[in-house]
């Protein structure tokens, strides 16, 4: 499956990457007055979406996801355009990379993530991806490009689709949707390249991060890449770094007055251990490492090391021996409040069900809307059985979360075993959309009409609904 996306994104946006440096900037064009409409870059984006749920590992914990795009939606309103649709998403893989697909669905490899080795270096990557999504790239490469048709878009995108089942079949139609058109695509790739550097430099000083962040990172993986020989990481491969590139993102960022800059978060640092948690595969390993970690000199206090040790005790069950080390964290930092909801979680894995209980109660009481606290504590009631409870923590972020899977998954659970069947097949409608399932999506919607009843205000929601969706699948 890496093999068969890696080339599609590559061919996606390779031509569409650049960056925005607002002085000598060739004239691209306006990007609003493109071939591609808006509409049709929408349906492009959902639709690159939906292949990128189906095919790839996403990850899922709640306080990386939330890291994420948090830091993702601070970067977009310290840009142009600070009300665009984005959605920041972090893929389960190895290779240093991040991708842009249409309409501002924004992805970051985890290798990317533990490559950088600041909290700006990683924003300086995103800022970067949202430039290629605030300038309509894919739109201005579309009429640039004369090659570049919808259907050669589709055929791609189907190409990912082929290629679950049958990786042959799935470059079959890549090759031939694409064939004659890379090379051209490229010409164009060092502009836009600029262009989102320019812009994503700005959106760094304007967010409060080191613009310069940019340019060394990038120069630092590039560096690294011709030392290796013939291993380009990815990033390097759709983004392509020249002198001259590095040049002038350096001579731009230098423009900026040198002032007090961010330095990494709490919750940047406390993001890279959690989701070290979620891809370790055997944590017995680490937590001797840790554990060596923590005998070094000057490292005993260190809480960030700390909360990595007793996560990995608890990945192995030893819930005795981490227990202790989170409620000590949790007491010191009372403002950290990923401590308190681990205390809580592991209470909950040593059956203290009544502490985890009154930890999230106390929680709830003024971070009711902070989605780690909810999802941990929704799925805290989930299985204590208190599902009309845990459908009250979440029902009121329906229209927040609509894109969030993990989230739709659990609130369609938790509406099925408390019994609001009708909220359930809405909720599993909406989920099926996620992932391209229209007429699925329809059967739900049609069972949700059934028990309406006299409803008027659901019945118009539902058929409002099953609508747009037919007028989506007779648009494709």
């Amino acid at each position: 499956m890496k093999k068969l996306i890696r080339p599609i994104l590559w061919l996606l946006f390779v031509g569409f990457a650049t960056s925005v440096f607002a002085y000598n900037l060739p004239n691209l064009g306006d990007p609003t007055e493109q071939a591609l409409s808006l509409q049709d870059e929408k349906n492009l984006g959902e639709k690159f979406m939906q292949a990128v749920r189906n095919q790839l590992p996403l990850v899922s914990d709640p306080f990386v996801v939330n890291y994420i795009q948090t830091l993702g939606a601070h970067l977009v309103a310290s840009s142009p355009k600070p009300k665009q649709h984005f959605y920041f998403f972090i893929v389960r893989d190895s290779s240093i990379n991040a991708f842009a697909g249409p309409a501002g669905y924004v992805g970051v490899n985890s290798g990317l993530i533990f490559t950088a080795q600041t909290e700006s270096e990683l924003a300086a990557v995103i800022a970067h991806e949202t430039s290629h999504v605030i300038q309509r790239h894919i739109a201005r490469g579309f009429e640039e490009q004369k090659w570049l048709t919808l259907s050669t878009i589709a055929g791609m995108l189907a190409g990912i689709a082929a290629g679950v089942k049958n990786p042959n079949a799935g470059m079959g139609v890549l090759t031939a949707a694409t064939a004659g058109g890379a090379e051209k695509s490229l010409s164009y790739s060092r502009d836009f390249e600029r262009e989102a550097d320019h812009i994503g430099i700005q959106t760094l000083a304007n967010a409060g991060f080191d613009p310069c962040s940019m340019p060394t990172f990038f120069g630092r993986l590039a560096k690294q890449s011709s030392l290796n020989g013939d291993h380009v990481p990815d990033l390097l491969r759709s983004h392509p770094v020249t002198e001259e590139r590095l040049a002038d993102a350096t001579n731009r960022c230098e423009q900026f007055p040198i002032k007090a800059r961010r330095v990494n978060s709490v919750d940047y640092l406390l993001m890279r251990v959690r989701l070290a948690d979620e891809l370790n595969l055997d944590p017995m390993s680490a937590v001797r490492r840790y554990g060596i970690l923590l005998k070094k000199q000057g490292n005993a206090n260190n809480f960030i090391l700390q909360y990595g040790y007793a996560l990995a005790l608890s990945k192995a069950h030893r819930f005795k021996d981490a227990l202790p080390i989170v409620q000590k964290l949790a007491a010191q930092n009372p403002s950290i409040l990923i401590f308190q909801i681990t205390e809580a979680e592991i209470d909950a894995q040593m059956n203290n069900r009544d502490a985890a209980l009154a930890i999230y109660k106390t929680l709830a009481s003024n971070y009711a809307s902070y989605y780690p606290l909810m999802m941990s504590y929704a799925t805290f009631l989930f299985h204590a059985g208190q599902y009309g409870q845990a459908r009250k923590i979440l029902e009121p972020y329906q229209d927040r979360y609509q894109e969030n899977d993990v989230y739709l998954d659990l609130l369609f659970q938790v509406q099925g075993r408390a019994r609001d069947l009708l909220g359930a097949y809405q909720t599993r409608a909406q989920l099926y959309l996620l992932y391209g399932d229209l007429k699925g999506a329809i059967q739900q919607l049609k069972l949700a009409l059934e028990l309406a009843q006299n409803d008027l205000y659901q019945k118009r929601k539902i058929n409002e609904k099953i609508r747009q969706i037919k007028d989506q699948m007779n648009a494709s």
